[in-house]
């Protein structure tokens, strides 16, 4: 008997496993369509550039992730607070011939937190929501340790209104670029708008010619 349900899709290039049964039949209808992280892949290709040391928070199934190492001298470093998603990021990493670090964590202060696993994942998060169907401990690293540790300089960021915390005193000086989701109607516009002013003190400009909707770039004039 035949599957109604291709086995791979094709986002911008990249092939992703659709047969995890991790997948809800709206995430699976999503990539199908191959329309996925439009503007971040964008973004992505317009200003990444080789010798970048990339580090990204909230790597997802690895569409940005993976579109990165084809374009990196060395293997971009991703932190993934779900860990059934890390499994997923390593078999998509394998089918796409690329190099991955994967890691499993949430960026928070404390030495662990709750996560909240929704059953679409681009809403799973610190913040419980409808449609939570499962909760888990996570090991938590702050925003300032993974930039010491890892100096990259270049910062994706997309983690469902943790950004609030993340960037709250995080000395951003090894970064250059930085390509941010914010989740204003998770955390509020107050807050956003202070993650926004928190960046751009430390001297960045936002890019309003490549930012769209609510993913901003920044960069260092």
């Amino acid at each position: 008997m035949m599957c109604d349900q291709p086995e791979m899709a094709t986002v911008h290039g990249i092939r992703l496993l659709l047969n995890d049964e991790y997948l809800s039949p709206k995430m699976r209808s999503v990539l199908e369509k191959g329309a996925y992280e439009d503007n971040e892949v964008r973004i992505l290709k317009e200003t990444l550039v080789s010798d970048d040391s990339y580090l990204e928070l909230g790597a997802g199934i690895g569409v940005t992730a993976i579109i990165a190492a084809q374009r990196l001298d060395k293997a971009p470093v991703l932190y993934e607070a779900n860990p059934v998603l890390c499994k997923y990021l390593e078999r998509n990493s394998r089918i796409n011939g690329v190099e991955l670090e994967i890691n499993n964590g949430v960026v928070a202060h404390g030495k662990s937190k709750d996560f909240y696993i929704h059953e679409n994942f681009w809403s799973s998060s610190l913040l419980y929501k409808e449609g939570t169907v499962q909760t888990v401990s996570v090991a938590a690293h702050t925003m300032q340790s993974l930039l010491m540790q890892y100096q990259p300089s270049y910062l994706l960021c997309d983690i469902e209104g943790g950004e609030v915390e993340a960037f709250a005193d995080a000395d951003l000086t090894c970064l250059r670029t930085i390509c941010l989701e914010i989740h204003n109607h998770y955390v509020g516009d107050y807050q956003t708008t202070q993650t926004i002013a928190k960046i751009v003190e430390q001297g960045f400009a936002i890019d309003f010619q490549r930012s769209a909707g609510k993913v901003f770039l920044f960069y260092r004039p």
